[in-house]
């Protein structure tokens, strides 16, 4: 199992898709804070709004863009359609044969899982890092968001997911959110891994299939006007005017793990590759 991993590994790296998606990435990132820089850079220092607030998640701008569209197809595009290319090529063949069936499936799963992660957080802790250089690192003041003018902070702390790191811990409330996003990003590769189990037709549908779902899903939701219920709502840092659930946010999680699961358990249990 354990040098399944590594091979699974290797060729991880070896793929041009992870290159290509981390260099997007960090030009994405750089663009992101290059345009708060623009913004709110020639404010004098006392008055600059703080990293948290300069973050790509916080009042939407190319951070929609990336939640909306660039999450789910990151995610998906630098491992979860290994499956299929072995599947193509004939290579399944010699693998499955020199090694246990479930261990093969489980490995490329473990992989996919761990890719999607890191490659959702990878931008944003770039952009973050890249803010805390640019902008100072400090608890959100209530005048900055517009508690004193626009709305009661009470009201306003309910609109954030992780109020007492709000208020005090900036860089922990931020980092919290990172890994709230990685965690969608694990759940959807996962997805487009167990997607790619059964769609062997194209491998743009195969890949692409999740990124569909997903964006089909967000679209329909905010048509519903049931904002509270769209993942990428739960991502952005600032309060939206909506009450954010954590609860909520990691049940779609675990609809997407238990969606993949089925999928994955078919094909090892009812639909077994044939080897040639």
């Amino acid at each position: 199992m354990l040098l399944l991993f590594k091979n699974d590994f290797k060729r991880m790296i070896s793929r041009r898709e992870l290159w290509f998606v981390l260099l997007s990435s960090i030009i994405f990132a750089g663009l992101s804070c290059l345009e708060k820089i623009s913004i709110y850079g020639d404010q004098n220092k006392s008055l600059m709004i703080s990293a948290t607030q300069a973050f790509m998640l916080w009042y939407p701008n190319l951070g929609v863009a990336y939640l909306y569209f660039i999450l789910p197809l990151f995610a998906s595009l630098v491992y979860s359609d290994q499956y299929y290319r072995e599947y193509e090529s004939g290579i399944i063949n010699v693998q499955i044969t020199r090694q246990n069936r479930n261990q093969y499936y489980i490995s490329k799963l473990l992989m996919s899982v761990i890719s999607g992660f890191f490659i959702t957080i990878f931008p944003l802790l770039f952009n973050f890092l890249l803010c805390i250089i640019a902008f100072p690192l400090k608890a959100t003041a209530a005048t900055e968001t517009g508690s004193i003018y626009m709305t009661s902070l009470s009201k306003e702390i309910q609109w954030v997911q992780f109020p007492n790191l709000y208020m005090n811990y900036p860089l922990l409330y931020t980092l919290m959110h990172i890994l709230l996003a990685g965690i969608l990003g694990s759940a959807l590769s996962l997805l487009s891994f167990a997607l790619t189990l059964h769609i062997q037709k194209n491998i743009i549908v195969a890949s692409c299939t999740s990124t569909l779902i997903y964006l089909v899903y967000s679209v329909g939701i905010n048509a519903l006007k049931l904002s509270e219920y769209t993942p990428f709502l739960f991502l952005l840092t600032a309060p939206e005017g909506y009450t954010k659930n954590t609860l909520i946010y990691l049940s779609i999680i675990l609809v997407l793990v238990i969606s993949s699961s089925f999928l994955i358990v078919n094909k090892l249990m009812y639909n077994k590759d044939v080897l040639i």
